[in-house]
């Protein structure tokens, strides 16, 4: 408008994070004028967890998590809860209850695991502020991997048995 003062609407996508906004104007009499701010997004609570992608069977599986939320102070309790179980067997259910203060680091060992890929749930609650969230990770025997070579015939390729998935076969003719 006439009193230099302007009006924007921009929808930010709902992440966790900071964004800085810059705007700049100018007018035909090449009157120019710019301004910055930082827009903090958060949420009134939220949990976040830090978990490696991949365990090895011999390992104690161990992990983070944290609370933190603008209507949430520092350093108040939270509760969590952590469940794991493999995705097609429900009888591997286990669940592990944890306490921390909202911003600190809560350490969670969950013990050695079989092989295999496992569902994790977070939740914590802090009064009666709760969130949850889902990851998985695996379990494997070895993170070695060997390249490995071999010569067959199309009748043969039924025969091959790999010791890990994904295999990736290269087919040429001879």
């Amino acid at each position: 408008g006439m009193d230099g003062i302007a009006t924007a609407e921009v929808e930010l996508p709902d992440n966790l994070t900071s964004w800085r906004l810059t705007s700049l104007a100018y007018t035909d009499a090449i009157e120019v004028g710019n301004t910055t701010a930082n827009l903090k997004v958060t949420q009134p609570f939220f949990i976040h967890g830090i978990w490696n992608k991949t365990y090895l069977s011999q390992d104690d599986v161990t992990g983070s998590l944290r609370a933190f939320g603008s209507e949430i102070p520092a350093q108040q309790e939270v509760s969590y809860t952590v469940t794991i179980q493999k995705p097609t067997d429900t009888t591997t259910k286990q669940t592990f209850q944890y306490q921390g203060k909202c911003g600190d680091f809560t350490f969670c060992n969950l013990g050695p695991l079989s092989k295999g890929d496992y569902l994790l749930t977070l939740t914590a609650q802090s009064g009666d502020a709760q969130d949850s969230i889902e990851q998985t990770f695996s379990v494997v025997d070895s993170l070695l991997e060997v390249c490995h070579s071999k010569v067959v015939t199309p009748a043969e390729l039924s025969n091959i048995s790999p010791s890990r998935f994904p295999i990736r076969l290269i087919l040429f003719d001879l």
